[in-house]
């Protein structure tokens, strides 16, 4: 199953300058391989073009988090140093997942998330785990104004993860049912819907 970790490309800076509002869109980077943008704003222009190499979570049973992200995820495990503490290096998509043990409790909302090219599978296997958490945001199944679909579950470390699909047209039955549509919670304009 492939799956892509959602690349942060720019934090969105709302500045209601003068100067910001001359801009209608972002201008590309020269030389950016995969489309990289900067937005002049009250910062002025980014030093450089970054990406996320990985993310890193912490685990209390290092071996249950690592299968669970193989098993539901189809993660790679891969070379990982020593740094004398008990650490596991997953590759997941292009991007990398670095699981460490742990014993504190994780964040409440701090997520990331997986886009996965089967969702009903991830769905139905989170749902026979049991990590659907529909107390984070209030609900486990979402769907965006634009359509995509986000499902929030707990990792075996107590991590939130939200697990995405393009489009909530495309979802069974079964599970368009247990979908909560975010517009119908919350007002939302033509900017928001075209997130």
């Amino acid at each position: 199953m492939a799956v892509v970790m959602y690349e942060v490309v720019w934090a969105k800076v709302i500045a209601q300058s003068d100067r910001a509002k001359q801009f209608d869109g972002f201008d590309a980077l020269p030389g950016s391989p995969i489309g990289r943008t900067v937005r002049p704003c009250d910062y002025g222009v980014a030093v450089t073009s970054a990406h996320i190499n990985h993310v890193s979570i912490g685990a209390k049973d290092l071996a249950e988090s690592v299968r669970f992200y193989i098993e539901v995820f189809g993660a790679q495990t891969i070379n990982t140093p020593n740094f004398g503490v008990p650490v596991q290096w997953l590759r997941v998509g292009e991007l990398q997942l670095h699981i460490f043990v742990r014993q504190a409790g994780a964040p409440t909302y701090h997520h990331f998330a997986l886009a996965v090219d089967d969702f009903e599978s991830v769905f139905r296997a989170t749902r026979d785990r049991g990590v659907h958490d529909a107390d984070t945001m209030g609900y486990h199944l979402g769907e965006l104004p634009s359509g995509q679909v986000q499902l929030y579950i707990r990792d075996p470390g107590g991590n939130l993860v939200e697990v995405n699909a393009s489009n909530a047209r495309t979802m069974s039955d079964e599970i368009r049912r247990e979908i909560v549509r975010l517009e119908d919670r919350e007002p939302q304009d033509e900017s928001n819907r075209r997130a």
